[in-house]
């Protein structure tokens, strides 16, 4: 409304820009997701498919429509469109907030284990702030890049944008019909789509370095754009899918204010790093994917093991040690090796209200963890 009547003065400016960044859309679209599915999990997967869906579709419509309507009907329509979005947002929103009211009152039989969130609840919600900080990162250097590095325009640069979120929607789409042997069980799609991230950065600084034809330059920026919303749908999936609505919203909302407060940094130092040459920011973002993405693998083969093993002992979550790495490592065989679920095996276990000690860990893997039969063995245990 402010924005409405003075669209002119800062004032207004600066308070639409706390409204929209106070709004955390994604926060409550994912707990009115966790809500509807109600702890089914096949649901869960192929509802965050779809929100992953429906994220792009609003991407790739925000280059067409806003500024059609702008141009049809001026600021006075464009606010207008606005304002009916978040009011329609909240009309749906009523039947799930009212489902959600009748089940604290008669819990069902699918309500998960109460509790604070665990360590590896954050490490995902860590993951999914470095996803978006890339997002951010990439939004910094890429127009850049296209515009001073291959001379497209900034109309093109937007059509490029455009495209790659219909193929990374069209790819979500499709996924569930992809062969078998493509279909990576969680939290093996995680960590493969994340580590995709990395791979892109490389391959995009590599164009420009050489450098290679401008396509080939956008080819490399719409994979990007397929693993990243990949890999955040499938941390979302892995957050809602562990956790009750208190734990989720703890994580999701602070993953969020992180994300925003780290994005604005981010959004200063990617212009920074333009000063150092074109390629410093698509190097840096490399580095930092690369270590996010193996801290990642190590916390969930950590956990793998943590969960496979279960020596009921202890409370909180396994302190690191000398031998962790160890431990990490013969985790991601078995994730490798045993196509188990990331979700059902982390709810069977919480069921149990138990945790692992690091020495009880150590003690009880370390030996069979040291080569490949033992690891064999403890897999059929």
């Amino acid at each position: 409304i402010a924005a409405f009547y003075f669209p002119t003065s800062l004032w207004a400016l600066f308070g639409f820009a706390a409204g929209v960044g106070l709004a955390f859309t994604r926060g409550c679209v994912t707990l009115h997701t966790q809500a509807l599915c109600d702890g089914d999990v096949d649901l869960l997967g192929r509802v965050s498919r779809q929100c992953g869906m429906a994220r792009l579709s609003a991407d790739v419509l925000g280059f067409v429509i806003p500024p059609l309507i702008y141009e049809l009907s001026g600021w006075g329509g464009f606010m207008l469109f606005s304002a009916a979005l978040p009011l329609l947002y909240c009309i749906l929103a009523v039947p799930l907030h009212r489902r959600a009211l009748v089940k604290e009152a008669a819990p069902s039989a699918t309500e998960k284990q109460q509790g604070a969130p665990l360590w590896i609840d954050w490490v995902m919600g860590a993951a999914f702030v470095g996803a978006e900080l890339q997002g951010y990162l990439l939004n910094a250097a890429v127009p850049t890049a296209l515009a001073h590095g291959y001379g497209l325009p900034a109309p093109q640069i937007g059509a490029v944008y455009a495209i790659g979120c219909l193929i990374a929607f069209t790819y979500l789409w499709t996924l569930p019909y992809f062969p078998r042997r493509l279909r990576k069980h969680r939290p093996l799609n995680a960590m493969m789509t994340y580590f995709g991230l990395t791979v892109a950065w490389l391959l995009m600084a590599f164009a420009l370095a050489v450098p290679l034809p401008a396509p080939a330059f956008i080819v490399f920026l719409f994979f990007f754009i397929a693993m990243a919303n990949a890999s955040m749908v499938v941390l979302l999936e892995c957050i809602m899918g562990v956790g009750d609505e208190k734990s989720t919203a703890k994580v999701v909302g602070i993953s969020e204010v992180w994300g925003c407060l780290l994005g604005m940094c981010i959004n200063y130092g990617g212009g920074a790093l333009l000063d150092l040459g074109i390629q410093a920011p698509f190097l840096a973002a490399a580095f930092l994917s690369l270590v996010s993405s193996v801290g990642l693998a190590l916390a969930l083969g950590r956990r793998r093991m943590e969960v496979e093993r279960d020596p009921a002992h202890g409370a909180g979550g396994p302190e690191l040690g000398s031998r962790s790495g160890a431990l990490a490592i013969a985790g991601l065989r078995m994730i490798v090796d045993r196509a188990e679920d990331f979700i059902r095996q982390e709810l069977a276990y919480r069921r149990k209200g138990t945790s692992v000690g690091a020495g009880d860990i150590e003690a009880a893997v370390l030996p069979a963890a040291c080569d490949d039969k033992g690891v064999e063995a403890g897999a059929a245990e």
